[in-house]
């Protein structure tokens, strides 16, 4: 079953493999669990089985088992209670993490609201499928260095020959994207109509690296500064820009 995003939420760099991503991650989830009906979680159990059997077992006893192909697939009903075993599958500091998790996802009425995918940093959620999850996430994330943003484009442009375009979780330059994620500050010249980025290096730590060789963070050079024909797209460009540093541009620390 495909799932269908209206929202993205956005974690700073800094954050990706610290115990604030981990504690946000299972705070979002189990926040979303208690507006939702059922949950599913795919993975490769036998990269779990060695290191990790204590929470296989936690898995096993907390939900029903079905194959799935190569994986296996955890089913239950959502609730409130399935924040120990979404606690230890989440704080796991290893590579299984990233790569034998495959999703969680939760739904409602039979639709994925929420999807969780490792391997692309990936955390998206559905308001078309549980009107309920957007506020319900915004709240558990309060304390925490994150955001939600609506994967809608909340502000395109051309100048010149390129076209621009900002839909979180990426910012795009003509047919290359970047993920905002790495965003760490702006600095906007009204006068010039010229807004000068600053990005974040790649993410350290076993759950970094692991990321930046699957996800490719060291791809295309990303922009060093956007440059506008009018002054109401560069206003437009700088206020979405601002409110998502305010989550990105963050060093790490919970607030």
């Amino acid at each position: 079953m495909q799932h269908q995003s209206s929202h993205a939420v956005l974690v700073g760099d800094p954050v990706i493999g610290t115990g604030a991503l981990d504690r946000l991650l299972v705070d979002a989830t189990v926040a979303t669990a208690t507006v939702s009906e059922s949950i599913a979680i795919r993975l490769e159990r036998t990269h779990f089985e060695d290191d990790y059997a204590d929470v296989i077992s936690l898995l096993e006893d907390r939900f029903d088992v079905r194959p799935g192909g190569s994986d296996v697939v955890y089913e239950g009903t959502a609730a409130e209670e399935v924040g120990d075993a979404l606690t230890a599958l989440l704080t796991i500091d290893s590579w299984q993490r990233v790569h034998a998790l495959r999703s969680i996802r939760l739904f409602h009425d039979g639709r994925c609201c929420l999807e969780y995918v490792p391997e692309h940093t990936s955390f998206t959620l559905d308001e078309d499928a549980n009107p309920a999850v957007i506020s319900a996430v915004r709240t558990a994330l309060e304390a925490h260095p994150a955001g939600v943003f609506s994967t809608e484009p909340l502000v395109e442009w051309e100048h010149g020959e390129t076209s621009y375009r900002i839909a979180p979780p990426s910012l795009c330059v003509g047919n290359t994207c970047f993920g905002v994620r790495m965003l760490a500050g702006i600095e906007p010249d009204r006068d010039r109509r010229v807004i000068a980025l600053s990005w974040h290096e790649p993410s350290a730590g076993v759950l970094g690296r692991v990321l930046e060789k699957l996800i490719g963070l060291l791809g295309e050079p990303r922009p060093n500064e956007l440059r506008f024909s009018s002054l109401e797209s560069f206003e437009s460009a700088r206020d979405v820009l601002e409110r998502i540093t305010g989550v990105t541009g963050i060093d790490g620390s919970p607030r």
